[in-house]
């Protein structure tokens, strides 16, 4: 049985189908980056990897909890490009 929809029909839906999924991935990843999920010790600037310790604590070593799911001391180094 052939298709009755014609080739310009199936390139537009492409098209759509290609915005969507970029305007999704966009808003997913500014999700990410603006809740809870990206903002950890790993990620903050007050933490020290070598030592893991956190500058905003006077260099202690944070609880698991708080290294995982971040606290309200988090503070974001996206103004410097580490290269």
């Amino acid at each position: 049985m052939e298709r009755k929809f014609p080739r310009a029909k199936k390139i537009v839906v492409n098209d759509i189908s290609k915005q969507f999924s970029n305007a999704f991935a966009l808003g997913l990843t500014k999700y990410i980056e603006t809740t809870i999920m990206h903002q950890t010790c790993l990620t903050c600037d007050n933490f020290n990897e070598d030592k893991e310790t956190c500058s905003a604590f006077e260099n202690q070593r944070p609880p698991a909890r708080v290294i995982a799911f971040g606290c309200d001391m988090y503070d974001s180094f996206d103004d410097d490009i580490p290269f």
